[in-house]
């Protein structure tokens, strides 16, 4: 099979990692796999990443996310598809993230009939997805809310190379040597995408409460990534350095390869796929969210987020407390640190393999490929529900859905 795969952008994150590693997996099963990545200027790390694994990338510049403020897709992402697909007689498109379903679906699906599969990393699918292409979701609750809107929706867990993302892969030490990190430092690691939308809320509340914690505690914070909220929030680590007196938190930016700041550190914080990396790494787990969620993963608390996903939405009260309160257990308690990180790395080998996830996907392409068929009423009913989705207010949309639904002769 000849696949397509797209990355909505090329700067390290879950989502483009997940893509990297099951595409290698589909190419090691025989199958040709090219990329292609998206980007508003200069191209991130996720490209060098690619072609060092040997993958061709195509890569997209797009001046903003879209040409109209009603478009439902990037003609100019769009055209470059179809250009492809129909150069190189790709037999199926797969992307990541919803805007470069859309250009897709514009794209390829449309214009040349292509299958087309996207995977979705959201809490919640948007309900103006085309309902006749295949949705692949992260955790079982998002997909059955999905599928419960007409829209065929399938589960792939976030996936782990259990190999290379394990302590005995990475020095951890040599990286924390280099920031001037002790042996005896305490470090609270997160690792994420520095986006405004869901990201930065959860990264301040940390740093907050790395400055109510005991001065008696040896903690670090370490914040690793880049993106959107990176200034501000390097900025906002620098006043709670000030505030300390010392080098609480750091913020050094990106890894071309994140893995030494997940061995680096001793206790994960995160959500979603960076989540699932850091108990790959033998390490406990706290998980954020959004509106002041944070809570251990542990024994007593999996279930929920097996089901939900890494991920949470508290009650509107942005208070560090509960964060620190859970840091502070963590880091008085080495052998409950051992023991939840034991715990989080057999878990983990257990449900979320490399391997397993690559057999699902090889059967969902294979579906795709048979089962899927264009339809001109998905294009107008995307377009128009897009159109409302960033026209309306919330609370004015539930009122629009019947007229849409009278104008578009079809279920919403």
């Amino acid at each position: 099979m000849r696949l397509l795969v797209g990355l909505h952008h090329l700067e390290l994150g879950g989502s483009q990692l997940n893509a990297l590693d099951l595409a290698l997996r589909m190419r090691d099963r025989g199958h040709h796999v090219a990329l292609l990545g998206t980007h508003t200027g200069r191209p991130g790390p996720m490209a060098d990443l690619a072609r060092e694994r040997g993958l061709e990338i195509t890569l997209v510049r797009h001046p903003r996310e879209r040409t109209r403020p009603v478009a439902p897709y990037r003609a100019a992402v769009a055209a470059e598809l179809t250009r492809l697909v129909r150069e190189q007689r790709f037999d199926l498109v797969h992307t990541y993230e919803y805007p470069l379903a859309l250009d897709a679906v514009y794209g390829p699906h449309a214009r040349l009939g292509t299958p087309l599969v996207s995977t979705v990393y959201t809490m919640r699918l948007p309900r103006w997805l085309p309902r006749n292409i295949t949705l692949v979701a992260a955790y079982e609750e998002i997909a059955a809310a999905a599928r419960a809107c007409g829209q065929n929706c399938l589960l792939i867990e976030p996936p782990v190379d259990t190999d290379a993302d394990s302590p005995q892969a990475v020095d951890g030490a040599a990286y924390r040597a280099g920031l001037g990190i002790s042996p005896e430092e305490i470090v609270v690691g997160i690792v994420t995408r520095l986006e405004p939308e869901m990201k930065a809320e959860g990264v301040v509340r940390a740093m907050e409460a790395v400055r109510r914690l005991d001065p008696e505690i040896p903690l670090r914070l370490l914040v690793v990534g880049t993106g959107p909220s990176y200034d501000e929030l390097a900025a906002r680590g620098a006043e709670v350095n000030e505030a300390l007196g010392r080098q609480a938190v750091l913020v050094p930016g990106a890894l071309g390869d994140p893995r030494p700041a997940y061995a680096a550190s001793d206790i994960s914080v995160g959500m979603g796929g960076s989540a699932v990396r850091g108990m790959s790494f033998a390490r406990p787990l706290i998980v954020i969210g959004t509106r002041g969620f944070s809570r251990t993963f542990r024994p007593d608390t999996a279930d929920h987020f097996l089901h939900v996903g890494y991920y949470g939405v508290g009650e509107g009260i942005e208070d560090p407390d509960p964060l620190a309160g859970q840091i502070r257990e963590l880091a008085l308690d080495a052998g409950l640190r051992s023991e939840l990180g034991s715990w989080s790395r057999r878990l983990v080998v257990d449900r979320y393999s490399l391997d397993a996830a690559a057999n699902r996907l090889e059967h969902i392409y294979l579906e795709a490929r048979t089962g899927q068929r264009r339809r001109g009423s998905e294009l107008a009913r995307t377009a128009v529900y897009r159109a409302v989705a960033d026209m309306v207010p919330d609370g004015a949309k539930t009122g629009l859905r019947p007229m849409a639904r009278r104008v578009l002769g079809q279920r919403a």
